[in-house]
């Protein structure tokens, strides 16, 4: 596991897991697959029963498609324009369960999508200035047990944060280390 750089500004910092194995870093496989209209198609295919139930009000395969496009769109950019803001990551950034609230160092996070909500980009808080992105995905149900890719996702941030403690990593300064 390698971790990198997205950006890196005084007052905070945003950092991407590179996997063993992995051609890009989470970070850019995230919005790979979140711009790639065939991913897209079959990935919302696979759960159209899900996208007509009520829940999501119906919607067709190819409108989950566009919403997604254009999601993706706006959340890399927002996230981005974190680095010209020195305190927005971590409004960003929300506890991942109530239950992380109550713990102090190495939080599980996650992000939402800015106009559909089931898009998910899960991080590590080391401070409420730095973040490491193990991962993300489309949610589509309650739970991330109840759907295979975010049940994925969080054995993935389940790693990173075993990662950062087995490495002594807690703050920025660790982790430049």
């Amino acid at each position: 596991m390698q971790i990198f750089c997205i950006f890196e500004t005084e007052k905070q910092s945003l950092f991407s897991v590179k996997y063993k194995n992995s051609e890009f870093d989470a970070w850019d496989e995230i919005f790979e697959k979140w711009t790639d209209v065939e991913y897209l198609e079959e990935y919302f295919e696979s759960y159209s029963d899900t996208l007509k139930s009520g829940f999501w009000k119906d919607i067709s395969v190819e409108d989950a498609v566009l919403k997604t496009l254009r999601d993706a769109q706006l959340l890399e950019k927002a996230i981005l324009t974190c680095a010209n803001d020195n305190d927005l990551l971590k409004k960003f950034f929300k506890p991942l369960t109530d239950s992380e609230i109550q713990k102090d160092n190495l939080l599980k996070t996650k992000a939402y999508g800015i106009v559909t909500k089931w898009l998910r980009i899960y991080a590590v808080k080391l401070t409420d200035e730095t973040y490491v992105v193990s991962g993300g995905a489309i949610k589509l149900f309650g739970k991330m047990q109840e759907q295979k890719e975010t049940e994925f996702e969080l054995k993935k941030l389940i790693m990173l944060k075993d990662f950062l403690i087995a490495n002594h990593v807690f703050d920025k300064e660790n982790l430049s280390e």
